[in-house]
């Protein structure tokens, strides 16, 4: 009898260990603290808005330090995940956007939690792609038609460049190294779909309070009164929508599945509001792959035209804009590719450079007819025919192998999986985010490498719980790989890789 109490007691701790711990309490709870502390620091303060701040800095400071250093990727890195959406919008001047300042901690703390622990996600080929496709842009800047352009952000007064896309990769490669557990993932998912609701509220908000409807659609205003872009505004909520889907999907109450709908119907309309046309047709991409591939067609079906009626009170301003897009030949996109096609015939072998399509884009405007102006320095709006034209074929071959792998790197989660849902909707969002891609010239945007974080997050968290599985049935010594196991340990690491090792 007590050889059978002890097995059952094994047994059961062995499954507690396993399951993913509950979020939800632990959300109340930091939402209910959170408003206390602003009560305080508004009573203390009175009636300051700049000391209650102040105050609740100061109060939240203790908590921050503990999560930057025990657990990065709830913050900052989630807080990071958050305000990528709003990142058009929170732009401050030569301070540059408050996402920046969050995605550098993250990059540090991250980092550091790596050194600290001496413990690695296995990477990914996409990774090694990645850093071959940005050797050969650093090469490309000794042929690059202007080397300024190819700086970029590297030289004073240049716009987005080489230093925004090495950061970046930079933060790109440190979130996929790092083990995910599912309190990690949990709030990584709640901080991507709160961002998209508060961009899409902030959108409501201009709407009914400010305005900012023109030309059938919204146009977004910023804190420093910098006017976003409708196409990167609807952008950065395509990877919300689909998060928000998968997890509709896995939710067992009703009230819960309400709930998500009316928050994907939020999302919608911001796209909507946006009148983005290559955002809408991403979006039925998505929907239909997910149709495709997943489990659960009818509750897809049903959530798709939710998402679609959303779009009832706005349907003559799109119908509108689709109509406009043939007369106007895509907002001269078509005119843009006939001009870039004959650039790459120029520069096909090398490539202008990274970041010279528009100087590419000037010194063949003259050789193509066109029945209406472009003007001069205009962007490719085309991700392979920008890739193609900066980087050369080579380049471009590269761009596309490592889009594919990206999109192929779940590919390891098969049907049966309880993981299988989330691969499709994250594999979905790749495919509206490719999509949105071949109009509108997003690659090296937050939003477009915080969609390739979460892959690679939900890769590693994927990872972290198979490991989980063979160290809970089979311990082993430090020093060495364990089977079947893409995690690896360095042979200094004094503990061994379980649930309860992560939570140190």
């Amino acid at each position: 009898m007590t050889l059978v109490s002890l097995r059952f007691a094994r047994t059961a701790l062995i499954k507690r260990l396993q399951s993913p711990p509950s979020t939800v309490a632990p959300v109340v709870a930091g939402v209910l603290f959170f408003i206390f502390l602003a009560l305080c620091a508004r009573f203390l303060s009175g009636g300051s808005v700049s000391r209650a701040v102040l105050c609740l800095m100061v109060a939240l400071a203790p908590p921050a330090v503990y999560l930057l250093v025990k657990r990065p990727l709830i913050f900052p890195f989630a807080c990071y995940v958050c305000l990528v959406p709003l990142n058009a919008i929170l732009f401050f001047g030569h301070l540059g956007t408050l996402s920046k300042l969050l995605g550098a901690m993250s990059f540090i703390a991250l980092a550091l939690w790596l050194v600290r622990h001496r413990l690695v996600v296995k990477p990914h080929a996409t990774t090694f792609v990645w850093l071959a496709l940005t050797l050969w842009i650093i090469l490309g800047g000794l042929w690059a038609i202007d080397r300024y352009d190819w700086l970029g952000d590297l030289t004073p007064g240049g716009g987005v460049g080489l230093l925004t896309f090495l950061e970046l990769l930079g933060l790109y490669i440190v979130v996929a190294a790092i083990p995910v557990r599912s309190i990690d993932w949990n709030v990584t998912c709640i901080a991507v779909v709160t961002g998209g609701l508060i961009a899409a509220a902030v959108s409501f908000y201009q709407l009914f309070v400010t305005g900012g409807f023109l030309s059938g659609r919204l146009w977004v205003t910023g804190v420093g009164g910098q006017v976003a872009d409708p196409n990167h505004f609807a952008g950065a909520l395509l990877l919300a929508i689909f998060v928000t889907t998968a997890a509709a999907l896995h939710q067992k109450a009703a009230m819960a599945k309400l709930a998500l709908m009316l928050c994907l119907c939020a999302l919608m309309c911001g796209i909507f509001l946006s009148g983005s046309r290559d955002a809408m047709i991403a979006v039925a991409i998505g929907f239909f792959y997910m149709m495709w591939r997943g489990r659960y067609r009818a509750q897809l079906a049903v959530y798709a035209l939710v998402a679609g009626l959303a779009a009832a009170p706005m349907l003559p301003a799109l119908a509108a804009r689709f109509v406009l897009a043939t007369s106007d030949f895509g907002a001269g996109r078509l005119f843009i590719w006939r001009v870039g096609w004959d650039a790459l015939k120029t520069y096909w072998l090398l490539g202008a450079g990274f970041n010279n399509f528009p100087n590419a884009f000037d010194r063949s405007y003259l050789h193509v007819y066109m029945s209406q102006a472009t003007g001069y320095q205009r962007a490719g709006h085309n991700l392979l025919l920008t890739s193609a034209v900066e980087l050369g074929l080579l380049g471009a071959g590269l761009m596309l192998l490592a889009w594919v792998l990206q999109f192929r790197m779940l590919k390891s989660i098969d049907r049966t999986s309880p993981f299988y849902d989330w691969r499709v909707a994250l594999e979905a969002a790749l495919l509206a985010l490719f999509v949105s891609c071949m109009f509108l010239d997003n690659m090296f945007e937050k939003y477009t490498w915080l969609t390739f974080c979460v892959v690679a997050l939900f890769r590693s968290r994927y990872v972290t719980s198979l490991n989980d599985n063979v160290e809970l049935a089979m311990p082993r010594e430090p020093g060495c790989r364990l089977p079947d196991s893409d995690v690896y340990r360095d042979s200094a690491a004094p503990w061994p890789l379980t649930t309860s090792s992560l939570d140190r």
